[in-house]
């Protein structure tokens, strides 16, 4: 069993295409912004997430994430409109990263894995025109760097190098390696 912890919904989202067994928690900690280092930040988040939640559950591997965006400067999630405007106008026409961090954590064995991902992602010119009409969609709220690639963030992207589902906010591939080759949990075959 995983028991994935985590608000987001792409997340849980995600996870339940490829697994059955799962079980979802949510960590309401806040999010610490006080690293610049986009790495050890997002490892940081994700450890604060499964340390708040560790003691609730028994059993099962437990999976915490945490996602953001890198562009010179680390773009969470913005708090407005304003705020969202400023960071899109940033992205626009240029590439930048976006880093997650995984910790799985193997409640019955005590095997505790960290990873990082990063997918790089450029972005097409954007008119102030273009960025308005994509936050009157209101899908920038509660995304790191006020943009989704899986809605109509994805007309704004000229390309990605790496794994898509990790801009979503859960590299897939990746989590499916580790499970395997570190858990012994093989999503594919069920078993």
């Amino acid at each position: 069993m995983i028991v994935l912890i985590s608000s987001s919904p792409r997340r849980r989202e995600l996870l339940s295409r490829i697994s059955a067994d799962v079980v979802y928690d949510a960590s309401d900690i806040a999010e610490p912004m006080d690293e610049t280092d986009p790495e050890k930040l997002v490892l940081k988040s994700a450890r604060l997430k499964l340390k708040d939640r560790l003691h609730v559950h028994r059993s099962g591997i437990l999976l915490a994430c945490d996602t953001l965006v890198y562009a010179g400067r680390v773009l969470g999630k913005p708090r407005d409109r304003d705020e969202a405007f400023e960071m899109l106008s940033l992205l626009s026409g240029r590439g930048h990263e976006v880093y997650s961090g995984l910790v799985l954590h193997d409640k019955n064995t005590g095997k505790l894995i960290e990873d990082v991902v990063c997918t790089k992602v450029r972005f097409s010119p954007l008119s102030a025109q273009q960025i308005n009409a994509y936050l009157d969609t209101g899908e920038y709220t509660d995304k790191a760097g006020a943009y989704g690639i899986q809605g109509f963030g994805s007309l704004l992207i000229e390309g990605i190098e790496g794994d898509y589902f990790n801009v979503m906010g859960l590299p897939l591939n990746r989590l499916y390696s580790i499970l395997k080759e570190e858990f012994s949990v093989d999503l594919l075959s069920g078993k």
